[in-house]
């Protein structure tokens, strides 16, 4: 037996470590968690869908009986509508002939924004064309109303479905047969009127057109012979050619200006002379009289140098010679001035040298003066090729601005032709049109013979469903708005802060019919109540919900546990909006779990105004809490040590011996009950021996549970929960109202009760999905 006790003690402590190590990731600390209640505030967020269709499904009876309803009424409606008469017939608006051709055209385009069928039917439903049809029909029938016509436009044709039904069959021909005639004149004198202000409006446009056309003519013209176009293309292309001729006339020209200037350099280097030197030299060395004069003298001087041989130089031979010499010199310094002239005069006298008569010198020296022409040549032709490729390449730039200007001319001339060419023939074919006498509508269909058209059960049945699905899903939503229930355990979140620390499936408690009104309203409401009972009773069936109610009971005692886990919860009190909650039932089966875990737990039924654990245990209720508050008797006397094997609830069957350990417990559960019913159970547990007897627990027990009454209206589950360590908040799922929530989480921030979380009692699969 000690074995079997230890083993679920380990079990229990690898399981708290698990959690722990969980819910670690999700807070921060894990100190004693005690959570100040509050209610949330309202969430203004979008529809949710899982809430809608939760709502639907939990009102499936209103839905079926509004849609059934419904449908029932919109059958009913149609078997017994009286029976109507149809005629129809089809009229073709738009026949296909030369004026709806050039309509067609590109200078309409921007016209037609909308569908010109959809305009002309709301031409044939104007009062302009129906008025004078209902006064004649009023002639024939008096006390008829406005007819009731339908308009169809077959989509994607030019046809028109025009019907009308009435119970008298005769009238419906009568009616048709004026409709149609009257459509037909309406399109003959319609399109008159159109082909009429047509040939107007075309007849004032072609002034405009042709002033127009010459305008841009005159244009183009002036352009043209402004820039001397004639081929815009090919002149912009002999243009281009130019210039790549000018420019490589251009680079020639450099290069011979540099070969000619290399060879000016190198004469220049051989003759040793400037260009005023050379030229001195050339005009001395082309003069007769200079060239006869410098002979002699050079004969002279020839001569001196001979005799100065054979004689001295003041020898009579050597003094003639001197003198004929002294009178030649003055004389070719003469001749040289009379050449030369002021411009030359400056020259060295290397010109008198280079003067004399020489083959050689007078070809290097021409050729000098040659190419000092060529240059000059060359340089002036380079200067005017550069001028002229500066005219053509700014020639070049503009050409492109100027071709696209007389392409916009040529654009516009265009448009103005075409423009004017289309007025010319839509000029003519309204001529054509306004020569013809066809009515331009036709009539495909005439009316045809009026036909009973019976009720349509069947569309009438597909309405009355789709619409009374609707409104039934509508009631539905506002009823379950207004019930103000709470359903699943997202209800509780939406309505306050407080942490979800237990959700305990759905279980069948005994004596809970509810209290109902007499007669038909109170027979539906039980009919109701049984109809929801027998729904979860299936549902618990169906679904095998005992292990997981005892283990939603285990993982409610660890998360307590981990919220106190470095201050454990010694006492704890279990609190409800209402007495529907299951209050009593979590407190019991909250007890019994933390006895299963090895704990010494007390259960005290602090409800001293309905007290249910005595009921639920099947013990005797003749000493409790109240006997012990009152009447000074012990509590040790009072109290019940309970064994799972004998237990028995009314509503559960007994725990058999086969059970594991984790599903009993031996020797750890104490229930101590309400006693007898005091007349004033506030001040029993207002009392300073309340207060002893909960310190007095705590020093005997490892955990003491506290079943309290409602919070509603009463304040004596606020004064048992000031003498314990914390709270929890039971809410029964489809039991408690959010408004009752509300009001006890009011309460508790009010007396500052501290309240470790909420939990969610009679969950099911649906609510939990």
């Amino acid at each position: 037996m000690t074995q079997q006790k230890i083993k679920p003690k380990a079990e229990i402590k690898s399981y708290a470590r698990h959690l722990l190590t969980e819910r670690l990731n999700r807070q921060s600390q894990s100190v004693p968690v005690v959570y100040q209640a509050q209610p949330e505030e309202d969430d203004e967020g979008g529809l949710d869908i899982g809430k809608f269709f939760a709502a639907v499904r939990r009102r499936t009876f209103v839905v079926a009986t509004v849609t059934i309803a419904v449908v029932a009424t919109a059958v009913t409606q149609a078997l017994m509508s009286m029976p109507t008469y149809q005629g129809k017939f089809q009229l073709l608006i738009k026949p296909l002939t030369v004026e709806n051709k050039l309509s067609s055209s590109p200078l309409n385009d921007d016209k037609q924004t909308a569908d010109p069928n959809l305009t002309v039917v709301q031409i044939l439903q104007s009062p302009k064309l129906l008025t004078p049809i209902f006064k004649q029909v009023q002639t024939r029938y008096p006390s008829s109303q406005a007819p009731r016509l339908s308009f169809n436009l077959i989509q994607g044709t030019n046809i028109v479905e025009v019907s009308y039904q009435d119970p008298n069959p005769a009238k419906v021909e009568f009616v048709l047969d004026l409709l149609a005639k009257a459509y037909l004149v309406y399109s003959l004198e319609d399109r008159r009127t159109d082909v009429r202000e047509g040939v107007e409006f075309v007849e004032g446009q072609l002034p405009k057109l042709r002033l127009q056309v010459k305008r841009l003519q005159d244009q183009l013209q002036n352009f043209r012979q402004k820039y001397d176009l004639i081929n815009p293309a090919t002149q912009g292309q002999q243009l281009a050619t130019q210039l790549d001729g000018v420019v490589a006339q251009r680079r020639d020209t450099q290069t011979q200006l540099a070969k000619m200037r290399a060879f000016y350099t190198s004469l220049q280097n051989q003759l040793q002379l400037q260009s005023r030197e050379a030229t001195a030299a050339t005009a001395l060395s082309e003069a007769p009289r200079y060239q006869n004069l410098l002979n002699q003298l050079q004969q002279v001087q020839t001569q001196i140098a001979v005799q100065s041989v054979h004689y001295r130089e003041d020898s009579p031979q050597i003094q003639s010679l001197r003198v004929q010499e002294k009178n030649l010199l003055p004389l070719v310094e003469q001749e040289r001035k009379n050449i030369l002239g002021k411009n030359l005069l400056g020259t060295t006298a290397k010109t008198t040298t280079l003067a004399s008569p020489s083959s050689l010198r007078s070809s290097q020296t021409q050729q000098f003066f040659d190419t000092a022409n060529q240059i000059q040549s060359l340089e002036a032709q380079y200067k005017a090729l550069a001028k002229a490729e500066n005219v053509l390449r700014e020639q070049v730039r503009d050409f492109p601005a100027i071709v696209r200007q007389n392409d916009d001319l040529e654009q516009q001339l265009t448009v103005a032709k075409d423009s004017l060419n289309q007025f010319l023939a839509k000029r003519e074919a309204l001529r054509i049109d306004m020569a013809q006498k066809q009515v331009p509508w036709q009539l495909l269909t005439p009316p045809t013979d009026p036909l009973p058209s019976a009720a349509n059960v069947r569309l009438n049945l597909i309405l009355g469903a789709a619409l009374g699905l609707i409104l039934g899903i509508g009631v539905a939503l506002l009823v379950d708005k207004f019930n103000n229930l709470l359903y699943a355990p997202e209800d509780i979140k939406d309505t306050t802060d407080l942490p979800l620390v237990g959700e305990i499936p759905f279980k069948q408690e005994p004596h809970q019919l509810p209290v109902v009104a007499a007669g038909v309203a109170g027979l539906i409401q039980l009919l109701g109540h049984k109809l929801k009972l027998g729904q979860r009773r299936q549902q618990s069936q169906q679904q095998n919900t005992a292990p997981y109610f005892w283990e939603s009971l285990r993982s409610l005692h660890t998360n307590i546990r981990f919220l106190s886990f470095d201050a454990p919860v010694r006492s704890l009190a279990v609190i409800s909006a209402s007495s529907e909650d299951g209050r009593s039932t979590i407190a019991m089966h909250l007890a019994q779990t933390a006895a299963v875990m090895g704990q010494r737990v007390l259960l005290v039924d602090a409800d001293l105004r309905n007290p249910k654990i005595h009921k639920m245990l099947n013990l005797p209720n003749t000493k409790g809490l109240s006997n012990v508050i009152a009447a000074e008797v012990d509590y040790q006397e009072a109290i019940h040590q309970v064994n799972s094997l004998s237990v028995k609830a009314e509503d559960e069957a007994p725990i058999e011996p086969s059970m594991s350990v984790e599903s009993a417990w031996e020797g750890g559960f104490f229930v101590l009950t309400a006693g007898q019913i005091p007349p004033n159970p506030t001040n029993l547990l207002s009392s300073q021996k309340m207060q002893n007897l909960a310190r007095q627990f705590e020093a005997a027990f490892d955990l003491i549970i506290y079943d309290t009454s409602p919070l509603l209206g009463l304040a004596d589950s606020s004064l048992v929960a000031t003498n314990t360590d914390a709270s929890i908040l039971v809410v029964g799922l489809g039991k408690t109202h959010r408004s009752a929530v509300e009001k006890a989480l009011e309460q508790l921030k009010i007396s500052k009760t501290p309240v470790l979380g909420v939990v969610a009692n009679g969950v099911t699969s649906s609510t939990s999905a």
